[in-house]
């Protein structure tokens, strides 16, 4: 039992050791930091009071903080639970539509006059295509009022028939609450940092405390776009649509097997007949550059005929006569062939001649 007492009196000991240790160091970093801030030509005692006068600010300042959230009746300051209840639920409705119609210039042109009644806007509009030259299809992005995006849906789903359809909701209650929250104490604290401006003597200590209140302003600053950003998307949904011009409407019943083969088939086989009408329609435009082309063609064809025959006599010629010199040159050849054998025969020495008998 002595062992058990005298073990929690050593760390009771340890505890307070370190926790004197601790208070120590930090007034050293904060002396250090006063005499780091004050000008070369200020003495030692005044970097001390600088350095007493911030950590009596800086007291001030958090108990000013702390007063500025309490209640009427003198409570502590509200927590993050009691400020998420009395915050308004801050949701985030974003939802994509693609959607098919017969009719493109009907259903976009009701569209767009059914985002303007409804109070909200488009963002984004482009279109590819051309009426009269194939399918065309459109993206659009439009915010709508949060409350009226379900009247919006349901009037684009009498006027066309919708394909896909994804809703997604954020719930950005718990990041908002935290924001203002910052927020308040912000301005709590650049309060009690104009109170301080107003009796601070020292030069230094007025830079100081202006350098922080121009950080304080910027991240004010901050705060306030992303809560205005959070306010704007929580009342305007986001609504993105793909709309598709189609000839026949896609089905949204459960097919059978032979009712998709039957349906890929005649979807594959209206494809290749537009492609061939296509392909006429492209031939029947540019035949005017095909015949120039073709007439380029055989006026050349005709140069290089007549080209070749006004040359095939002179070719003619030329073959006659090399084959005359060519003739010429076997008569001379034979000719002179009887006479050269003769001249072998006597150059030739006789190899009998000059040998002598065997002894």
């Amino acid at each position: 039992m002595v062992k058990k007492w005298l073990t929690a009196i050593c760390m009771i000991v340890t505890v307070s050791m370190i926790l004197t240790g601790c208070g120590g160091n930090a007034d050293t970093a904060l002396y250090e930091a006063a005499e780091e801030a004050a000008a070369p030509d200020v003495p030692r005692e005044s970097a001390k009071a600088t350095a007493a006068f911030a950590t009596e600010d800086m007291a001030d300042l958090a108990e000013g903080t702390s007063a500025s959230y309490a209640n009427g009746d003198g409570g502590s300051a509200p927590s993050v639970n009691e400020n998420v209840k009395n915050t308004k639920t801050k949701l985030i409705r974003d939802m994509d539509l693609t959607i098919e119609t017969k009719e493109f210039d009907a259903v976009m042109n009701r569209i767009q006059a059914d985002i303007k009644a409804l109070g909200g806007y488009a963002e984004n509009l482009s279109v590819s295509g051309q009426k009269g030259r194939g399918l065309r299809y459109a993206n659009l992005t439009a915010r709508i009022p949060s409350e009226k995006l379900d009247a919006f849906v349901s009037g684009i789903e009498q006027n066309a028939s919708i394909t896909y359809r994804n809703e997604s909701v954020r719930d950005v209650t718990l990041s908002y609450v935290d924001m203002d929250a910052h927020k308040q104490s912000l301005l709590a604290e650049r309060e009690r940092l104009l109170e301080l401006m107003q009796s601070a003597e020292d030069m230094s200590d007025i830079i100081t405390i202006e350098d922080r209140l121009t950080q304080i302003r910027y991240e004010i600053e901050s705060l306030e776009s992303q809560l205005r950003a959070i306010d704007n998307d929580v009342t305007y949904s986001t609504v993105t649509i793909s709309l598709e011009e189609v000839e026949i409407m896609t089905e949204k019943k459960e097919l059978t097997t032979w009712e998709r083969i039957c349906e890929e088939f005649s979807l594959n086989l209206r494809d290749t007949l537009d492609d061939a009408k296509e392909l006429g329609i492209r031939f029947i435009v540019n035949l005017p550059a095909i015949i120039y082309r073709l007439i380029l063609l055989a006026i050349l064809g005709l140069v290089v005929y007549v080209i070749f025959r006004c040359t095939k006599g002179l070719r003619m010629k030329m073959a006659e006569r090399k084959e005359r010199r060519r003739i010429k040159k076997e008569a001379k050849m034979a000719a002179e062939e009887p006479a050269l054998r003769t001249e072998t025969a006597s150059v030739t020495p006789n190899t009998n001649e000059g040998q002598k008998p065997n002894e």
